[in-house]
């Protein structure tokens, strides 16, 4: 993803948002939500900012209201990195899960594993409330 590219994203992400008056958010919101310049956003729009700080990107994810993923994501791509390109399988899905199932039942304090859907998969033994096995 080049510059143009990435602007092209910024913008469709500002024009997917709505505003306070459930408007589609125009550059103008932005900039105001991001507090950020409004000649830095048209220059990222229009793919035209060679580089784009990171906290000027971190405004504009908060501001756009992206989630963590989405932000990993909008970094990436502000670097013109694909996500696919980032993502290297190593281990099964079931691996990883048993690794981390392990490292979970060593940690003193409570914790848990939750999938992408927001569903708890693993608590570990100091979960407060939980059934221990055969008690």
């Amino acid at each position: 993803m080049d510059k143009k590219d990435f602007g092209h994203l910024v913008s469709t992400l500002r024009k997917e948002s709505r505003n306070e008056f459930d408007e589609p958010m125009t550059q103008y919101d932005l900039a105001e939500l991001a507090r950020i310049p409004l000649i830095t956003l048209q220059k990222i729009e229009q793919g035209r900012q060679v580089n784009v700080k990171p906290d000027i990107l971190l405004s504009l994810a908060e501001a756009l209201h992206l989630n963590s993923r989405a932000t990993q994501t909008f970094f990436l791509a502000s670097l013109g990195i694909k996500d696919v390109q980032t993502i290297k399988q190593i281990a099964s899905p079931q691996d990883v899960l048993a690794d981390l199932t392990q490292t979970l039942s060593q940690l003193q304090t409570p914790a848990y594993i939750m999938d992408g859907f927001g569903d708890i998969v693993a608590l570990n033994p100091g979960f407060p409330g939980r059934v221990q096995p055969g008690k």
